[in-house]
Parts: C-alpha cells; sequence; structure tokens
C-alpha cells in the first residue's frame, strides 16, 4: 500500500521515461579513429579483422556511415601501416553492417590497403561493394562470397586470394567492364 491509498486516493503507476540516444555521427567517427590509432600503436595482429569486429558490437552500421567515414579518412595522408589497419577495419566495418543485416557497401574513392579482406559473404547473398577507384594492395584478400564493382583498381596483389568471388572493372577502352571470378 503506498502513501496515496492511506489519504485514499489511487495510485498513480510511475511512468517510465523513454530514452532516445542521439548519437552524433562525428563522435562515433572519432571512436573508431582513436581504436585505429591504438592498434597501430600495439603492432601488426593476424586477428585484427576479428578483434575489430568484436569492437564493432555495439554499434549499428549502416553502410552510408561507412561510406562517410571512407571519405573521412581519406582527407588525411597515411603511412603504409595506418593504410593497412584502416583497411582491414574498414573491412571489419563491411562485415559488421553486413552481419546486421546491410549490404550494398558504395564509396567514392578509396585509399587504403586489404579493402574487403576476410570477408564472408553468404554464397546466396554476396557481400555487395561499389566503389569509383580503389588505390591499395591486396583488394578482397582471403574474401569469400563477394562481389566488387569498381571502374579502376590500382594495387599490388589485388583480387588474387578471394573464393567466390566476382569483380567487375571498367575497361575504359570500349566503356564495358571486364568480368573476373573465383572459385
Amino acid at each position: 500500500m503506498g502513501l496515496s491509498n492511506v489519504f485514499e486516493q489511487p495510485e498513480k503507476p510511475v511512468e517510465e521515461k523513454k530514452l532516445q540516444v542521439i548519437v552524433n555521427e562525428e563522435v562515433v567517427f572519432n571512436d573508431w579513429m582513436v581504436y585505429c590509432e591504438q592498434c597501430n600503436k600495439t603492432g601488426w595482429s593476424k586477428d585484427y579483422f576479428i578483434e575489430s569486429q568484436q569492437f564493432l558490437q555495439s554499434y549499428k552500421i549502416k553502410p552510408e556511415m561507412i561510406s562517410k567515414f571512407n571519405e573521412k579518412i581519406n582527407t588525411k595522408t597515411w603511412k603504409l601501416a595506418e593504410r593497412y589497419f584502416l583497411g582491414v577495419f574498414i573491412s571489419s566495418l563491411i562485415q559488421t553492417s553486413y552481419n546486421q543485416g546491410f549490404n550494398n557497401f558504395e564509396f567514392g574513392e578509396v585509399y587504403v590497403d586489404h579493402l574487403g579482406a576476410c570477408l564472408q559473404g553468404q554464397k546466396d547473398d554476396a557481400i555487395i561493394i561499389k566503389a569509383k577507384t580503389i588505390n591499395g594492395a591486396w583488394i578482397l584478400s582471403q574474401a569469400k562470397n563477394c562481389f566488387l564493382e569498381a571502374e579502376a583498381v590500382n594495387g599490388e596483389f589485388s583480387l588474387r586470394t578471394q573464393k567466390n568471388c566476382v569483380v567487375k572493372i571498367r575497361n575504359d577502352n570500349d566503356q564495358g567492364y571486364q568480368l573476373l571470378r573465383s572459385e
């Protein structure tokens, strides 16, 4: 019996306040950059892709956010090691977003190594990545079940170690596309 019943007045249920948390993308991007910078300081890690996915589990990541993050990091000049970590981190963003039910990742210019590294799409639902130009080495390394479309891919050892992937690259000579498939 509550105090209000002593005076024979009905108790009013206490309304729970519904909190809506609005997160500024710049704050999120800052968190992601701090994470990437800390990883650079700790050295190379073969499990960086998995570690990044674990870090990202608390974020709902839509494809547009990844594209905006890429635009933000393109405004800075990166060292070789940083390009590696950023590329693997963007791959982790893509994989986490894909695992949350999103697909169709679109980019303008990309300047990182290992974009698409370690991605694991489903055989009947490939991870789709479209970009204007990708500049970096080891694109789609160790990827599985992905579709990549770009006007140009410039980088060493790109598109060599993926499985069940399709890559469509514009051919400047006839304005058509060159298709590469991996089994």
